[in-house]
């Protein structure tokens, strides 16, 4: 019954779509079928944007149609009680969809082809598969259950964030358009951010990340690796660094005598002696305005020249 049901949705929207395309001079053709298994008790919203009808099939016997725009319009269903249930939204040109918060056990959204904004976050999911989705730009799959996630051939994507996840392994290898990426709080031991040339913003925070290259980053202005397990850290590259987060690691020196822009600096707690702080110190830059230096739990905290650096207008902070 439920796949005559979706057949014959899938046949109303292909006959909207071809009604549209009498209308306007063009004919839509690409098909856009998502699946999601939900364990939602209660209200269950999802938030979908694209020009055209979108057919939902709540899972429970009832459907929806809806007339999408290109701003996201909210469905909602409610459910009286926790069971497994699929849904499936059939349309075509979707360009949002907004799945986040919705006890999602599983998600397939390989034939959404047109997809540019995904958020999913906020669920169970254990894998997502986005290799077809080769039009994404944004995608938001936070507070999941992932362990490992491949953007490798989202080329057009610019915004990840994929923390509190438990990946162990993150290939951003071809998305060379990616921005901003935020990885934070997942189990990460390796990250190759060599090909990410356009980065800007990376928070790897939080990981357990023994080495970090981020020679390539030339376009970096924030980094945040806090709370891993390096040992090194260079930055001689990121000439446009403003702020830099690198406390709880392992670092016995540091050198920021090529970021010139450099604002904000948090080394807490890593192996910087007196010497190596001193020596540090002698590095930063001279630009005028506000800046920030945290420099507590280090072993050289309280007998450090902080004058070295207060001359230069730093405000040094434990």
């Amino acid at each position: 019954m439920k796949k005559i049901l979706l057949i014959t949705l899938a046949a109303a929207v292909l006959a909207a779509c071809k009604k549209g395309g009498e209308n306007d001079g063009t004919l839509t053709t690409i098909p856009g079928r998502i699946t999601m298994v939900s364990q939602m008790s209660g209200t269950m919203k999802i938030k979908l944007s694209g020009p055209v009808t979108a057919f939902i099939d709540w899972g429970d016997g009832t459907s929806d149609t809806n007339v999408l725009w290109d701003y996201p319009i909210l469905c909602a269903h409610d459910y009286p009680d926790t069971i497994s249930r699929t849904i499936v939204i059939i349309c075509y040109n979707i360009t949002s969809l907004d799945c986040s918060s919705d006890q999602l056990t599983s998600l397939n959204v390989s034939e959404a082809i047109t997809l540019t904004d995904l958020n999913c976050g906020s669920n169970q999911l254990r894998s997502l598969d986005v290799s077809k989705n080769i039009a994404l730009t944004d995608l938001n799959c936070m507070y999941n259950q992932l362990q490992t996630l491949d953007v490798s051939k989202n080329i057009a994507l610019t915004d990840l964030s994929c923390l509190f996840n438990k990946l162990t392994s993150l290939n951003v290898n071809g998305a060379i358009a990616l921005t901003d990426l935020y990885c934070y709080n997942n189990k990460l031991q390796s990250l190759d951010v060599s090909k990410n040339n356009a980065l800007t913003t990376l928070d790897c925070d939080n990981n357990q990340l023994t080495s970090l290259d981020v020679s390539k980053n030339i376009a970096l202005t924030g980094l945040n690796c806090y709370n891993n397990k390096l040992q090194s850290l260079d930055v001689s590259k990121n000439n446009a660094l403003t702020t830099l987060y690198c406390g709880n690691n392992q670092l016995t020196s540091l050198d920021a005598s090529k970021n010139i822009a450099l604002t904000t600096l948090n080394c807490y707690g890593n192996q910087l002696t007196t010497d190596a702080l001193n020596t540090f110190f002698a590095t930063l830059n001279t630009i005028s305005g506000d800046k920030q230096l945290f420099i507590g739990n280090n072993p050289g905290t309280n007998t450090c020249d902080r004058s070295i650096a207060t001359k230069k207008g730093w405000w040094v902070a434990n």
